[in-house]
């Protein structure tokens, strides 16, 4: 269901955003590998380990887990279609475990052409679910889905914010958008 989700988002972003330019492979791949040295960054310092997967006949898209503890991970996806997009999924499995909110803000603000802030996330996390409906963009809640809620950050809906907590308890909270254009350090 969290890959539909992803999958779904990633292809909104496709059709609604505009006057981007087409990059060329070779540039996403460079973009993709200073995206990756960020987060690399951002992980060490927490003492944090980073997993690249990545299917070798795909240099599309670029792969990145990290296992914050045995009930939470993010996973990063870095994806080129014509645009480079990002996906960035904060999983906790045991609702009782808090979202590391600092962390998450760190590594969406590392490779994001967005800004967010500590204070926006925590404040999407305790509104209210209607105050964040995703039945705004006619995006409906699954059945497995207690909660849903889904914001747009610009006008584009170039970068989007969901949450979800689904029927076993696990905790989901979603950033998509564009990549910041960086330069390889190494």
């Amino acid at each position: 269901m969290k890959k539909v989700v992803i999958i779904i988002m990633i292809l909104a972003m496709l059709l609604g955003g505009c006057n981007f330019k087409s990059l060329a492979i070779e540039r996403s791949k460079r973009n993709f590998k200073a995206c990756e040295n960020a987060i690399i960054e951002i992980t060490n310092r927490y003492g944090l380990e980073i997993r690249e997967e990545f299917d070798e006949n795909i240099d599309s898209y670029k792969f990145l887990l990290i296992k914050i503890n045995e009930n939470s991970q993010i996973s990063v996806w870095m994806i080129m279609s014509g645009k480079e997009l990002l996906s960035i999924r904060y999983e906790s499995i045991n609702k009782n475990d808090n979202f590391d909110v600092e962390f998450f803000v760190k590594i969406v603000n590392a490779i994001s052409g967005k800004k967010v802030t500590k204070n926006f996330i925590q404040d999407f996390l305790d509104a209210p679910e209607e105050d964040f409906s995703p039945l705004r963009y006619g995006i409906g809640k699954s059945e497995n889905q207690l909660v849903f809620k889904h914001e747009f950050l610009n006008w584009w809906a170039d970068y989007a914010i969901s949450y979800e907590l689904d029927t076993n308890m696990t905790e989901t909270l979603y950033f998509q958008g564009l990549t910041k254009r960086l330069r390889n350090k190494g």
